[in-house]
């Protein structure tokens, strides 16, 4: 995730670009394809375990399974983070506005989609998702 300090550096221009923008212009894409690949390998690698990262993860934000009912909120786990990543419909990065007019973004995503006729929405604190997966991936590494 970019920091208020990266997005309020003064980058060189190069032939009238600033780098910086241009990383910006494909930022949201390309954090869509990092987190659907690690979504599908966790996934793989927790059905290959027997869904061992719900003993042992942590939440990784909310879940709101039915959005005409806002009050039902319920825990993320890395599993359910996982589907909801692999099924959004739409993934929207919080972007903040820095004192140069470039934004940051926020640690948490917003997931939006729909599971049997209900719309649903889940925030997913990619921080935490990261490090929970990190954590129980180096578990199962083979020592050497």
């Amino acid at each position: 995730m970019a920091t208020e300090a990266i997005c309020e550096l003064e980058v060189p221009q190069s032939y009238g670009n600033d780098p910086l923008q241009q990383f910006d212009d494909f930022r949201s894409d390309e954090i869509t394809r990092i987190l659907l690949t690690v979504a599908a390998t966790v996934r793989v690698i927790d059905d290959r375990e027997s869904r061992l990262f719900d003993f042992l993860s942590l939440d990784c934000g909310s879940l709101t399974p039915d959005v005409a009912n806002p009050g039902e909120s319920i825990a993320l786990t890395i599993r359910e983070a996982c589907n909801k990543i692999l099924h959004a419909r739409q993934i929207d990065c919080e972007q903040i506005p820095a004192a140069n007019g470039r934004f940051f973004l926020q640690s948490k995503i917003r997931l939006t989609g729909d599971h049997q006729r209900h719309a649903w929405h889940a925030s997913l604190d990619v921080v935490q998702f990261c490090r929970e997966c990190t954590g129980i991936l180096r578990l199962l590494m083979p020592k050497t």
